[in-house]
């Protein structure tokens, strides 16, 4: 908690745009109060405290989307930062003014905090992007005491990422020694990158390397088993030294029993590759929702089966939308079939019209390609290997994958003896889209720990025996539905 007193706070609101002799003007009311200003988390900014003795922050009343800027300074009075807050919305503001009150309170939430520190000499251009924590490829520390009492960290070469054919991107670590109770090593994940563009601004980062930092941590994720984020960031350039918190990130739970998807040598051979094919990918977004949810924490089981199934089918539904399969039949040739169907559903076939109406509204439904068909042709194409897993689809008259997924979407009551075997078909479903993921990035499955050896050696799970038995003991459960 860090707190700033008795500061002359600008607050900027009512950002109104209109037009003089053809121009779009932004306008803005502003007032500037005098307030003591109390920063929760400085890692964040997320939710800062304003405390004030002026009754003009009755202007503020009922405004949100509001901007806010103050400076704070040397001891000799010069400016040593400029903070702005941005797009900011005030929580628990008072709407009344009792006599007896001497001061007034409220929080700011902002969605982004700017810090504009004095220049200093700059020798080379650096952006350092601040991630929360992650293991798998973040330079290893150890320490060596001396007999004197003294510790020497020694870091590990950090891992270098082609980003384009002028810049890296170095996966780093910062060390910041703190004292407390006792003597600790804080610790912070970095990306950083060196450019060569003396005079780089905050929006030349934000439009040029936050998109692609944004995808390179989706892939961190993925090879971490848990969800990276970038939660601030740092310029360092000749236009001065910038420091962006992007507050409505927040930093995620970390889960310490999951395995890392591949070992660190496989993880740095493939990295680069996996992040430049999602860069180009068609099905980008459809990863990053798959990577969201294979490293979401704490869900039910099946709503944590129902959000796999859903990330499987969007691609699926990306794959046809990109090779214009959705449809079978052109939309002339359908119509023309439709009509002809249409004719023959009459009222000696079926008396009731109602019913007669509503099959009829159900013939463009003949037209779409099968989820079924759809599969089988995306993983003809792209060449997963799913041969040790529990069947997508009903064979023999058993429940496959997307069966289950229909009996639990339509609010089917699963008996508490039958979980296990949805634990089984979701754990089958998790390796379904991770294999189906890394063919996506061109990596192969043997080199993680959803390879056939791995999960055989230690799990069994894609054991024909073992996975079978589930098959039929659910199906039974739930043949009648």
């Amino acid at each position: 908690m860090n707190t700033y007193e008795s500061i002359k706070v600008t607050f900027f609101y009512d950002h109104n745009p209109i037009t003089i002799n053809n121009d779009n003007i932004k306008t803005e009311n502003s007032i500037e109060i005098t307030c003591n200003v109390t920063v929760n988390n400085k890692e964040n900014w997320d939710r800062i405290k304003i405390k004030t003795y002026s009754k003009k922050i009755i202007k503020l009343y009922k405004k949100n989307n509001l901007d806010i800027e103050f400076c704070t300074h040397y001891v000799n009075g010069d400016v040593s930062s400029v903070i702005k807050l941005i797009d900011c919305r005030i929580e628990n503001i008072p709407d009344y003014y009792p006599r007896k009150t001497q001061y007034y309170t409220f929080n700011i939430i902002p969605n982004e905090v700017i810090i504009n520190n004095k220049a200093h000499n700059t020798p080379d251009t650096e952006i350092t992007f601040y991630n929360s924590d992650h293991q798998l490829l973040s330079p290893d520390i150890q320490y060596n005491p001396s007999l004197d009492g003294n510790i020497t960290l020694t870091k590990s070469e950090p891992v270098i990422v082609k980003l384009n054919n002028d810049e890296d991107i170095k996966l780093d670590i910062e060390l910041k020694p703190e004292h407390n109770e006792k003597f600790e090593i804080n610790t912070k994940q970095t990306l950083k990158i060196k450019s060569n563009n003396p005079a780089l601004t905050i929006d030349d980062v934000r439009n040029n390397y936050i998109d692609k930092i944004d995808a390179f941590n989706d892939i961190l994720s993925f090879i971490n088993s848990n969800k990276v984020v970038c939660r601030y960031w740092k310029l360092k350039s000749n236009n001065g030294v910038y420091t962006v918190f992007r507050c409505r990130i927040k930093n995620p739970i970390k889960d310490n029993k999951k395995e890392h998807l591949m070992m660190p040598l496989q993880a740095k051979k493939n990295i680069e590759n996996m992040f430049h094919t999602y860069l180009s990918s068609h099905y980008r977004q459809n990863i990053r929702l798959a990577i969201n949810v294979l490293n979401a924490s704490t869900q039910y089981l099946e709503s944590r089966y129902l959000l796999l199934f859903q990330s499987f089918e969007s691609i699926i539904l990306t794959h046809k939308e990109k090779n214009n399969t959705t449809f079978i039949l052109c939309e002339s040739e359908f119509k023309s079939l439709k009509q002809t169907i249409e004719r023959v559903i009459t009222k000696d076939v079926i008396k009731d019209s109602t019913t007669r109406g509503k099959i009829k509204n159900k013939l463009r439904e003949l037209n779409r390609i099968s989820l079924k068909d759809a599969t089988q042709e995306f993983l003809k194409e792209h060449l997963i290997h799913t041969h040790d897993l529990w069947p997508l689809f009903n064979e023999s008259d058993k429940l496959g994958l997307s069966e289950i997924r229909n009996i639990i979407i339509h609010g089917v009551i699963i008996p508490s003896n039958n979980l296990i075997n949805i634990a089984v078909a979701c754990e089958h479903l998790t390796i379904y889209l991770t294999r189906l993921i890394l063919c996506l990035l061109g990596c192969d499955h043997r080199e993680t720990i959803y390879s056939e050896e791995h999960l055989n050696f230690n799990s069994k799970v894609n054991d024909f025996a073992f996975w079978e038995h589930h098959r039929k003991s659910l199906t039974e459960a739930l043949k009648t539905h």
